[in-house]
């Protein structure tokens, strides 16, 4: 993955636990909380508008743009678990936005 995209979707550590995820999020302010459901739904956004975008007709950049795929999808299925974790603190909390 170039720096650009790196960059533009942000980094993950695919190994962080749920669990470990949960207990961080119930630790953040409502301003925190809000703060990095921003930002994934920013990184959310770019992904779904690079995946939508096709393969490109070059045939090895294509193969990088396959390769590349799965871990999309990975990371936005992650931000999405964190984001709903995010949400149901703020349910949970009383502080709706």
């Amino acid at each position: 993955m170039d720096d650009a995209r790196q960059e533009r979707w942000g980094t993950f550590n695919l190994g962080w636990s749920v669990r470990n995820e949960t207990r961080h999020i119930m630790n953040q302010t409502r301003e925190e909380l809000l703060h990095r459901r921003d930002e994934l739904l920013t990184r959310l956004e770019a992904i779904r508008s690079d995946l939508g975008k096709g393969l490109d007709a070059d045939s090895k950049e294509q193969a990088i743009q396959l390769e590349n795929i799965d871990v999309l999808r990975e990371i936005a299925r992650i931000a999405e678990e964190e984001i709903a974790i995010i949400n149901r603190q703020l349910t949970k909390s009383g502080h709706t936005d």
